[in-house]
C-alpha cells in the first residue's frame, strides 16, 4: 500500500512525522516549538517548520521527531492532536502522514545544522 511518493524514494524515520496545513501564525521559531511541546514524547530540539516556498501567505510545513517510535505511533493514531489553534483562536486540522527521508534529504535527525532555519524569526 502506497501513502505517497516519498515512500518510493527513502526510508521510512520511525521517529519521526510529516505534517502539512500548519497555520502561517505558528510559524515562527517560538510559537512552532510551543505548540508542539504539549505533544507527548516529542523532540522540539529536532523538530523544524517550513513556509510554503510558493506563497508565503499559504499554510506550511513541518517535519517533527519524537524520542520513540511509540511516541510516534500514538501521535500518528489519535486524530484528537491533528488539530491546533493559531494565533487567532481558529482552530486547523493538520495533515499528518509518517516521514520518509530522501537520500541526501537535509531534514534528517542527524542534521548538524539549525534544526529551525527555515522558520522566521
Amino acid at each position: 500500500m502506497s501513502h505517497g511518493p516519498l515512500e518510493d524514494t527513502g526510508l521510512e524515520n520511525p521517529l519521526a512525522v510529516h505534517i502539512r496545513n500548519f497555520p502561517v501564525s505558528l510559524l515562527t521559531q517560538e510559537k512552532f516549538q510551543k505548540c508542539i511541546s504539549d505533544w507527548r514524547g516529542v523532540d522540539v530540539v529536532n523538530s523544524s517548520c517550513h513556509q510554503n516556498p510558493n506563497n508565503s501567505t499559504w499554510n506550511g510545513w513541518a517535519i517533527v521527531h519524537f524520542q520513540s517510535q511509540q511516541a510516534r505511533n500514538t501521535f500518528l493514531g489519535n486524530e484528537n492532536q491533528h488539530y491546533v489553534k493559531d494565533s487567532f483562536g481558529d482552530v486547523h486540522k493538520l495533515k499528518v502522514k509518517k516521514w520518509f527521508e530522501k537520500p541526501g534529504s537535509t531534514y534528517s535527525i542527524n542534521s548538524t545544522t539549525s534544526s529551525n532555519k527555515n522558520c522566521s524569526d
